[in-house]
């Protein structure tokens, strides 16, 4: 039977090793179709067990150079949708990402533009979700030094409702790290919850910490068009566990927005 309000089984995994690991089942009332609720429990649990998502610092996660911040955000989100379609969680979550290394050259190589994103999705989402529909779509800023490609799409601008997770969709952000020192990094992170202006994020740097922003509207000026687009400044959240990691006055520039939206379950499915 199935409503609204659905029973969950989570299987979580303790243990020092997966192989020596023991199952525990936690039944849970929560709302599938929920990306704050799914992931805000996931996100809870993890905190006191450190075996749900994967960090792009292990050594399983590290590509032949570059960063894993995109595959390891994919795989993390990977989580929380087999959670909301029914599903248990995976128990190898770091041979998925390995996995998508091994498919996937310039994965490996630390390529983690729009595109290969969007087909990462795809990919696990096909694999890992058996028989669910999973609609996937990718918007990056125009102006943004890119040159569109196989799915992606422009946005010619981009707002906090872009990067909310509404009823029944799940969001991967991707945005430019400004240094004090004009020094830029690429960076990837999960959404978990966008509520009165303050995101929350689940960041593959410390999936472990709770990452929090002030969001801000902003005007780019890009330089290499010289053209101007509207996007979201995203602030530290003062007493954020993940501020530390960061210097004063660094910058974060959203320019990715990754929406997936799972289809309700047939009738009958739960």
């Amino acid at each position: 039977m199935r409503s609204s309000i659905v029973f969950l089984m989570l299987i979580i995994l303790t243990g020092v090793a997966a192989e020596s690991a023991t199952r525990c089942e936690m039944a849970l009332s929560l709302d599938a179709n929920s990306a704050p609720n799914v992931l805000g429990l996931l996100h809870q649990q993890h905190r006191g067990s450190n075996n749900i998502f994967i960090n792009q610092n292990d050594r399983r996660a590290q590509p032949s150079k570059g960063g894993s911040c995109g595959p390891t955000s994919v795989v993390n989100l990977l989580q929380g949708l087999r959670v909301a379609a029914g599903l248990p969680l995976l128990e190898k979550p770091y041979d998925v990402i390995f996995e998508l290394f091994v498919n996937d050259r310039e994965l490996l190589a630390g390529n983690t533009s729009p595109q290969l994103m969007h087909e990462s999705l795809r990919y696990v989402t096909q694999k890992y979700l058996p028989g669910r529909k999973v609609n996937i779509s990718t918007q990056v800023l125009e102006g943004f030094n890119y040159s569109l490609q196989g799915e992606v799409q422009w946005a010619p601008a981009l707002r906090e409702s872009d990067i909310t997770p509404h009823q029944g969709t799940f969001k991967i952000i991707g945005f430019s790290i400004v240094f004090p020192n004009g020094e830029t990094a690429g960076h990837y992170s999960v959404v978990k919850d966008l509520v009165k202006g303050k995101l929350s994020v689940i960041d593959p740097n410390f999936p472990e910490k709770i990452g929090e922003f002030i969001v801000n509207n902003t005007t780019i000026e890009w330089t290499t068009s010289q053209t101007a687009s509207q996007s979201i400044e995203l602030q530290l959240q003062p007493g954020t566990e993940i501020q530390d990691s960061f210097q004063p006055g660094t910058r974060f520039i959203v320019h990715t927005v990754l929406t997936i939206e799972l289809a309700k379950a047939p009738k009958g499915a739960w």
